[in-house]
């Protein structure tokens, strides 16, 4: 009788555990329902650093399109009396009962931002707001000789031309612009606002390790550690007749992980919908959406050049590659590179995309 018991519990356990395995049910029963391919909601831009398998340099998501508000009543309702209706766009005649319409909020910061209990926040074009969101975050204003941290308590404060923000080692914050335009920082950074008004915004930031910026409307400024000018154009510049002003400037600055302290590499990527223009020591580049490009944070003294240039060398073709043989004292320079070569020294140059040397 025990033996049967124990019998009875294995198979009533080992029933349970089918039952709990997906698609697996008892005979005659449905299948539960598989999500077919290609449904799945695509990541966010911040969930693509986690997973390692997708692309860290994709478009942001889209916004669907604006079909319209949905019909809140159904036709053959005007034989029951109505009301005028004037002033509304595409009205046809009237409503069933009188149309009262609430006034619209004055655009201001967001509204997790303005407190019941809070100061009063001015919205100009000539100030912006810190948002801090973890330390260490200093601060300094223009009338401080020194940066100062901020207590863990102090989350929001006024910015105006002239304040710097640091991170020295770890902590984020935000900075949120008149008119929508936001910039995240994240590790070590250092960000020196120049300009603030109602036509543009310069900023300088000498160190950085990731950046977020997302603008749009006014001219934004970005100096660069290298002394770089990234410029975004304002909507009024894009503006053409009978057409659609392209929406915000989506950027971000990525340094390399690469030894030393702040020099070495970094990656700027424009993922909006507008060009920018990226101002350098050789000349200017037009970045457009969805391109990438790489620079140095600390360019030597004498500024390279991207295109070829050898002397005392004999180049020969290798595929796709260039032999560059010395038979003494030679120099190559390509692609922001200089090579001192000596005699019977042999340099091989390969692109690895594409044939620069045809």
């Amino acid at each position: 009788m025990r033996a049967l018991s124990s019998l009875l519990a294995v198979v009533s356990f080992t029933a349970g555990a089918l039952a709990q395995v997906p698609g697996q049910g008892a005979p005659g029963q449905q299948p539960l329902p598989r999500q077919p391919a290609g449904t799945a909601q695509p990541l966010r831009p911040d969930q693509l650093q986690r997973d390692p398998l997708n692309s860290r340099w994709a478009m942001p998501l889209q916004p669907p399109p604006f079909q319209g508000f949905p019909s809140l009543f159904p036709q053959g309702l005007g034989a029951f009396g109505s009301y005028p209706v004037e002033g509304l766009p595409g009205a046809a005649g009237a409503l069933p009962f009188p149309l009262l319409l609430q006034p619209t909020e004055p655009p201001g910061w967001p509204r997790w931002l303005r407190g019941r209990d809070a100061d009063e926040l001015p919205y100009v074009p000539g100030q912006a707001l810190l948002v801090r969101h973890a330390d260490r975050v200093w601060w300094k204003s223009p009338d401080e000789p020194a940066a100062v941290p901020l207590y863990f308590h102090d989350k929001v404060r006024s910015v105006v031309a002239g304040t710097e923000l640091e991170v020295r080692q770890t902590g984020e914050f935000e900075i949120l612009f008149h008119g929508g335009g936001r910039l995240v920082a994240n590790g070590q950074v250092r960000v020196h606002i120049d300009a603030m008004d109602e036509k543009v915004v310069a900023l300088q930031v000498p160190v950085f390790s990731k950046l977020r910026a997302q603008v749009s409307g006014r001219e934004y400024r970005f100096v660069l550690p290298d002394g770089s000018v990234l410029t975004v154009p304002p909507d009024r510049a894009l503006a053409e007749p009978e057409a659609e002003v392209p929406g915000p400037a989506w950027l971000v600055f990525e340094r390399a992980i690469e030894p030393g302290c702040h020099g070495g590499r970094a990656a700027l990527w424009n993922g909006g919908q507008r060009a920018v223009t990226w101002r350098h020591a050789f000349g200017e580049t037009k970045l457009e959406p969805g391109h990438r490009l790489w620079f140095f944070l600390s360019p030597p003294p004498e500024p390279i050049g991207a295109a070829l240039a050898v002397r005392g060398v004999d180049t020969t073709r290798e595929g796709t590659a260039l032999l560059c043989r010395s038979g003494g004292d030679a120099q190559v320079q390509w692609s922001g590179a200089r090579f001192t070569l000596g005699a019977g020294t042999t340099l091989r140059l390969d692109p690895l995309a594409g044939d620069p040397f045809r």
